[in-house]
């Protein structure tokens, strides 16, 4: 069984990878602002969440960039290939988020509390 220490290693060594790569490749903002987002619904028990679908590259870069808040009853959902826990880049955030990370079934796999915006890349 692997150690705690071993799977984060890993992790964090590709969430640093992955942060460089999209410091290199990032649209310019006014192209990311023009990003649009389709939506849909998430019911999560009692509780039902509109969302915004981040299915592309753009959409995915852009993630909440742009907005001053998130109301209670909002979210996001980030669509990936993988079943994984993803590092999610908080760049130009304006607000902490809880972050949850779901398979295709529903359920989930890990969950990171109020995770702090990111001011500088």
């Amino acid at each position: 069984m692997a150690t705690r220490a071993q799977v984060l290693v890993p992790v964090a060594i590709a969430a640093v990878i992955i942060g460089v790569v999209g410091v290199l490749t990032i649209p310019s903002e006014s192209k990311l602002a023009d990003v649009k987002f389709p939506r849909g619904t998430v019911k999560l028990g009692d509780i039902v969440l509109n969302v915004q679908i981040a299915q592309t590259d753009a959409q995915k870069t852009r993630g909440l960039m742009f907005q001053d808040e998130l109301p209670y009853d909002q979210g996001m959902i980030f669509v990936f290939d993988q079943e994984q826990v993803i590092p999610i880049w908080m760049l130009n955030m304006q607000f902490p988020l809880d972050i949850i990370w779901f398979d295709s079934n529903g359920n989930v796999l890990h969950i990171e509390r109020n995770v702090q915006p990111c001011k500088s890349a």
